[in-house]
């Protein structure tokens, strides 16, 4: 499980262990991403970070990532990834909705795009244009 903290939300703990930037950190067993309480992040850099995680051959669905930040939805982590700057290394194509398939685009190839970069990567496709959630899908790992 992953925890969003921020501002007052974050122990003086683990403010301590934190000086410059965001972090990870391991708290009492579980991967806590840490936002300095100066800088709050927006629900988009937020929804980056976390899909940045995401190792290649895997995959997360809108709503997982939605689950793990507060007031978020799948529908905003969806506008996250059609938003996703160019040159900041997030793996946009490894997040599908929770039916296990490619999300249909109003326009372009950025459909077939997703399906090929996933293909690329190792991730099996049915005939249906679904993939094996069971067999794919990332859980967020838990630190020891």
């Amino acid at each position: 499980m992953v925890f969003l903290l921020s501002g007052q939300a974050v122990p003086r703990i683990l403010k301590q262990r934190c000086f410059e930037s965001e972090s990870s950190q391991n708290f009492n067993g579980k991967l806590v991403l840490i936002f300095m309480a100066d800088r709050i992040p927006s629900k988009y850099e937020q929804i980056y970070k976390i899909v940045r995680l995401i190792p290649p051959g895997k995959i997360a669905t809108y709503g997982q990532i939605a689950s793990l930040i507060e007031q978020c939805t799948p529908r905003m982590v969806g506008y996250a990834m059609a938003a996703t700057p160019d040159g900041k290394n997030i793996p946009w194509h490894r997040v599908i909705n929770s039916q296990g398939k490619v999300s249909k685009r109003s326009g372009g190839d950025g459909e077939k795009i997703q399906q090929i970069l996933l293909e690329a990567e190792g991730v099996k496709f049915n005939k249906t244009g679904r993939v094996n959630l069971s067999k794919v899908k990332w859980e967020f790992p838990v630190l020891t």
